[in-house]
């Protein structure tokens, strides 16, 4: 790794002298991975159409303001699908039903259905969910749903990404739905 220092002018309108932004930090590119062990503790794999959570919006139960999500009954349907699919992973992979605490990481694969006109290979319409929204829907589902994630706030490392089906990236599926893997992350000593 090499550290270069690099010297930027700054915009119209200010002063002439340049301004150091300080050490700008040159790596190879190499793919994005987690630093976990190899074999994950838990792996959920759901079908069904991802739906993000976030956007929310001011409605009323009788004379209460209440907080809703924009889409909850297709956003109940899909954390419960999750919930269901990693009731089943969690009878398999550890058969005690401890949820998972500590430090946790996460890999995270979204398989979207490709629109017939789109040719391009990556998710990238604005249908399609942001990556960070489509993440909260299943860390919500591991955690409040089915206690298999004591709490997503547990999650200290994540990789996440959008594919289509069938584009042969890892963990894409065949048909819409979600790959998920977690790990356990060793303590590090303070």
């Amino acid at each position: 790794m090499t550290v270069v220092f690099q010297e930027v002018p700054l915009p119209l309108g200010l002063p002439e002298s340049p301004v150091s932004l300080g050490p700008v930090v040159e790596r190879r590119r190499e793919p994005a991975r987690l630093l976990a062990p190899a074999q994950a503790a838990l792996t959920v794999v759901a079908y069904g159409l991802p739906v993000p959570q976030g956007s929310k919006r001011i409605g009323r139960r009788g004379d209460k303001p209440m907080v809703l999500d924009d889409n909850k009954n297709r956003l109940d349907r899909w954390r419960t699908t999750v919930a269901w699919a990693a009731r089943q992973a969690m009878s398999r992979q550890f058969p005690d039903r401890k949820p998972l605490d500590g430090p946790l990481a996460a890999e995270v694969t979204f398989t979207l259905p490709r629109p017939r006109t789109v040719k391009r290979a990556w998710p990238l319409g604005q249908g399609e969910g942001d990556v960070d929204k489509l993440l909260r829907a299943v860390f919500d589902a591991l955690s409040v749903n089915v206690k298999a994630v004591r709490e997503d706030a547990r999650f200290v490392q994540v990789l996440a990404r959008k594919v289509y089906p069938g584009s042969g990236v890892v963990d894409a599926l065949e048909e819409p739905g979600v790959v998920a893997h977690v790990w356990r992350m060793p303590e590090a000593g303070v």
